[in-house]
């Protein structure tokens, strides 16, 4: 989702105002402090912006999200696998039962899931419509 949402839209919408370069990297900065979920720790958003920018500038070379979509959900596998259970900040749903940020954020899960799947199926037929509308293909 955080694919086609920052570089499929956002950054998309950008390039056809602004030069490549400045595009992504306004959509690699909205994509940093949209994870200040994750703690507000300057070196860990430093991370998600330089992300950020190796897939916005993959997605504008490529033309594409899929090349980026991969090491995407490695990366996230990753963070919730070996770093999101041994952070001490961090109570896991087995250990402390599913208080209100849980439902919450289950909340937002379906919500996002809802929108992403309702917005692809959209820029899929608008795609097959109107192939030549200058859409940008995923």
């Amino acid at each position: 989702m955080e694919e086609s949402g920052f570089r499929g839209y956002f950054q998309v919408a950008l390039e056809r105002e602004l030069r490549s370069s400045v595009a992504v990297t306004i959509s690699s900065l909205v994509f940093a402090f949209a994870h200040f979920a994750h703690g507000i720790f300057w070196p860990k958003l430093l991370v998600y912006f330089l992300v950020g920018i190796a897939f916005g500038a993959t997605a504008y070379l490529t033309n594409s999200t899929l090349p980026a979509i991969l090491p995407h959900m490695i990366g996230d596998l990753t963070f919730f696998t070996l770093v999101w259970p041994n952070d001490a900040a961090r109570r896991l749903v087995l250990d402390s039962g599913a208080d209100s940020w849980f439902w919450i954020h289950v909340a937002q899960a379906i919500v996002f899931s809802v929108l992403a799947v309702w917005s692809f199926w959209r820029l899929a037929t608008v795609c097959i419509l109107e192939p030549s509308s200058g859409a940008k293909p995923a």
